[in-house]
């Protein structure tokens, strides 16, 4: 179950119970329609269901419109939304390695679309898209010691090409403000630029 909240944070209220596995990711579309990824672990029971499930009625039913597996949903209307595909849980590569994947059905179909990270700083671990051209990419890679080579990749063009905005890697060296300290987990964007996410270990960052 997960909650939700209708005064800035104020108080909260449950808002998802799903038949389904854990939900490890929620994407909101005013006014009333909603995403939720419900995820089994290899633990779970055999009657534990995983998939993206939505709600057209501000999370009182919810039915389940894919059984892709999915992490970091971000939708930017009714019907278009990015989320990265092949991942179980919000970090690390799950079964096969993460890709991201877009939407133009609300969600009941998913195709493949250019991964801006490309494996030089790290796998896809985020993914925040604030209109249909315009997304970010967070990637990582912790490589011990507490040091991780990652980055963020910002698209004007809906994913045909990315630029690297900060980040470091080996071969890449660094880029912007990016330092070995810490894996980054998922940034969140904002349509006018600001922007905010963590680095594990305490940091928190912002743009």
């Amino acid at each position: 179950m997960t909650r939700g909240t209708g005064d800035g944070g104020r108080t909260w209220r449950p808002t998802i119970t799903l038949d389904g596995g854990p939900v490890v990711s929620v994407a909101v579309v005013a006014p009333d329609r909603a995403w939720a990824v419900a995820s089994c672990s290899a633990e779970a029971s055999s009657d534990c269901v995983e998939g993206l499930f939505r709600s057209d009625d501000r999370g009182v039913t919810w039915e389940r419109v894919s059984s892709a597996v999915l992490a970091s949903l971000s939708f930017v209307d009714a019907d278009h939304g990015w989320a990265i595909h092949g991942q179980k849980g919000p970090t690390g590569p799950g079964g096969s390695p993460p890709g991201l994947a877009v939407t133009s059905d609300a969600g009941r179909t998913w195709k493949h679309a250019n991964d801006g990270c490309e494996a030089r700083f790290g796998w896809l671990v985020a993914v925040s898209f604030v209109d249909r051209e315009h997304g970010w990419l967070g990637c990582n890679n912790t490589v011990g010691a507490g040091g991780a080579f990652k980055g963020i990749a910002e698209t004007f063009d809906a994913g045909r090409n990315w630029v690297i905005g900060s980040g470091v890697s080996p071969d890449q060296g660094s880029v912007g403000s990016s330092r070995w300290v810490a894996s980054l987990c998922p940034p969140r964007m904002r349509p006018v630029g600001p922007g905010g996410g963590c680095g594990r270990g305490g940091a928190a960052v912002r743009s």
